[in-house]
């Protein structure tokens, strides 16, 4: 992977997400070039949660009453990058944000289960799915 770094305090570079597929600050967070939409729009998302499944979330600013929008990303191999879940009041991730998100982790039964039993969708139900399904495929390819 190529570094960029800046010498001069002064100096200002455009980066988009087509021109870069990832970048770190120093000590803080990664922020990878992920498309948002089926169009393939690319956009800058956090990495929020690194593994076998990466979670990403991608927030946007509302002009409307002053708030933003947080929306959480799933990653596995070859099954894409796609919205599993939003803050947005009409989408709130859907059924088949859910769908997909079931899809990544059905080849652990016992996370999938665990999921499953799960009374809400939420983002916490997400997070936790992630964290022990990629702890054991962690523990599975030792």
């Amino acid at each position: 992977m190529g570094k960029l770094k800046l010498t001069n305090e002064t100096a200002v570079v455009k980066i988009t997400p087509d021109s870069i597929s990832l970048y770190r600050y120093q000590n803080g967070p990664t922020y990878c070039s992920k498309p948002k939409n089926k169009n393939g729009d690319l956009v800058f998302m956090e990495l929020i949660r690194d593994g076998k499944i990466r979670l990403y979330e991608y927030t946007v600013n509302s002009t409307i009453e002053n708030h933003s929008i947080s929306s959480l990303y799933a990653e596995k191999d070859s099954m894409g990058c796609k919205e599993v879940k939003t803050s947005a009041l009409l989408r709130g991730g859907g059924p088949e944000g859910k769908e997909f998100f079931r899809a990544l982790i059905a080849d652990n039964p016992s996370v999938l289960s665990k999921f499953d039993k799960r009374p809400y969708y939420t983002s916490n139900a997400i997070f936790e799915a992630v964290e022990e399904y990629n702890k054991q495929a962690l523990t599975r390819k030792n």
